[in-house]
């Protein structure tokens, strides 16, 4: 793992059928305010499958209002950090659901592919000025 003794770690095997998979947590939110989502990844042997992270803001019955994705790792890197730099909850946002999703494209010829996630950090941030500034 990128640190710690603890991660999160996704095999991609030939045997697979699952196109899907992931995990996730929800988290409690402040509405109209913005956030950063950060994750250490790696990826190993990825063939044709990708990772990225997903933030998706719901409201108290739990219904997605909106969702933001980051950019998908789709090629072997060592840890790096994989981020949504800036989101903004909506009006009726309570919850974050923090996701960390792998999609395989196709099954590897032969060996398995590892896609790896560790240190996650949902962070809230200044919201731009409406005037630029």
């Amino acid at each position: 793992m990128h640190d710690g003794k603890f991660g999160l770690l996704n095999e991609i095997a030939p045997t697979d059928a699952d196109e899907w998979r992931g995990a996730q947590q929800v988290v409690k939110i402040k509405p109209n305010k913005a956030y950063e989502l950060g994750a250490w990844v790696r990826v190993a042997q990825v063939g044709r499958s990708q990772s990225y992270l997903e933030l998706q803001f719901l409201d108290k019955q739990s219904n997605i209002i909106e969702q933001v994705q980051s950019v998908a790792v789709d090629s072997d890197q060592e840890f790096r950090v994989v981020n949504i730099p800036h989101a903004e909850a909506p009006k009726d946002a309570c919850w974050a659901s923090v996701r960390a999703v792998v999609r395989m494209l196709d099954k590897p010829a032969q060996d398995i592919g590892y896609h790896m996630f560790d240190d996650f950090v949902l962070t809230e941030v200044k919201k731009p000025a409406k005037n630029g500034r």
